[in-house]
Formats: C-alpha cells, sequence, structure tokens
C-alpha cells in the first residue's frame, strides 16, 4: 500500500496537480502528474526496489490512504516539502541498508544489497566449485555402500539445490541496481542456471532409479 505524501498545485506550474507517492517498500518517493493517473487508480513499479504497489487517484481514496499518511500544504510550500520528502527516504533507505548489513552477508544478497560482482564471482563460482571439490573429496572418503545410498544421494542433492536457489535468487535480486544489459544478462544466466541443474538433477535421479 502506498503512501500519500503530498496532493496539491504545483509550484510556477498553474492548473497542474501534482502527487507524491511514497514506495511501501523502500520509501522511495516519487513526483506524479495526478492527471495522468487513471479515476480508478493505477499499479506502478518502484525503479529502486522493483516493488509493484498501486498508487490512488485521490489522496481521500480510503482503500490506499492510511490515518496521518497525507501531508498538504499551500503550493507555495511545495518545493520545500519535497526536499523534506527527498531527504527522508534517504534517510528511510540508510536505516533500512543499516538494518540488512547487520544481519550478515546471507540475508544481504538475498535482498538485493550485495554487490552483484561478488555475488556472482565469489558465492556463486567460486564457493559453489569449493561445495563441489569437497563433496567430491568426501565421496571418496566414504565407503561405496554409503555413498551409493539414497540417503546420501538425497542429502547432497538438497545441499547443491538449496545453495544454488540462494545464489540464484542473489544474483537476480543484485542486479536490479545495475545496468539494463548488465540486468538482463545477470537474469537470462539464472534463467539458464535453473533449466540446466533442474534437467541434470532430473537425469541423475533417472540414472539412479534404473542402476537400482
Amino acid at each position: 500500500m502506498s503512501k500519500v505524501l503530498y496532493e496539491g498545485k504545483r509550484k510556477g506550474q498553474p492548473g497542474d496537480v501534482g502527487m507524491i507517492i511514497e514506495c511501501p517498500r523502500c520509501k522511495a518517493a516519487y513526483d506524479i502528474n495526478k492527471a495522468k493517473i487513471p479515476p480508478n487508480g493505477a499499479y506502478v513499479r518502484c525503479k529502486t526496489c522493483e516493488t509493484r504497489f498501486f498508487i490512488p487517484s485521490s489522496s481521500n481514496d480510503e482503500a490506499t490512504s492510511a490515518p496521518g499518511a497525507i501531508i498538504k500544504s499551500s503550493p507555495d510550500s511545495f518545493r520545500s516539502n519535497r526536499e523534506r520528502l527527498l531527504e527522508y527516504a534517504e534517510s528511510e533507505q540508510k536505516r533500512t541498508e543499516s538494518t540488512i548489513n547487520r544481519k550478515g552477508f546471507i540475508v544481504r544478497a538475498w535482498r538485493g544489497y550485495e554487490p552483484l560482482w561478488k555475488v556472482f564471482w565469489i558465492y556463486n563460482v567460486l564457493f559453489y566449485a569449493l561445495i563441489a571439490m569437497s563433496l567430491r573429496i568426501l565421496s571418496m572418503a566414504l565407503s561405496p555402500s554409503i555413498t551409493a545410498s539414497a540417503i546420501y544421494g538425497l542429502a547432497v542433492f538438497v545441499l547443491v539445490m538449496v545453495y544454488g536457489l540462494w545464489t540464484w535468487v542473489s544474483i537476480w535480486t543484485c542486479s536490479a541496481k545495475s545496468n539494463l544489459v548488465v540486468k538482463i544478462l545477470a537474469r537470462i544466466y539464472v534463467i539458464i542456471a535453473i533449466v540446466v541443474n533442474s534437467l541434470y538433477s532430473l537425469s541423475l535421479l533417472a540414472i539412479r532409479g534404473t542402476s537400482q
């Protein structure tokens, strides 16, 4: 649910009514021309965090406005209000990032607050290779009866898929702040990785089933 932070005439633009809408997730503020909003409202997507939320056609819409959420002022103070709202949005963004940073790299990457290069090359490539190498060494150290068991195969499958899911989601969310080309390439990689790993896992299960 979005918040209508301001609704009124714009300074220096006679007849043009503006609204400042706040993203419910990242608190980013957007200046919207009210004339472009349909009578029943519209859904928009935040450019900062890509959250899809509803904006009302009027601040009097009870379904989308909360008590104390509307701040109205005269046209002469519109510019100062906007500056204060932008400062408020920036401080809220910093507070959110500070809260996320205290929760560790797993949550930061999942929520999209880690650098994309770090998530891709370190967590996705390097750590994935270390996990594969460790599982290979473990398989060589254990007896064939254990490594051939269904429980061992299921445990390895769950470990790889859970870690893979975390890296894929992290790449997807962390790419949101990149430029368009990098964002598209990163998300194409995620889709291909999911498809390839799913097919490979199904083939392994099929081979294990036929061998038994």
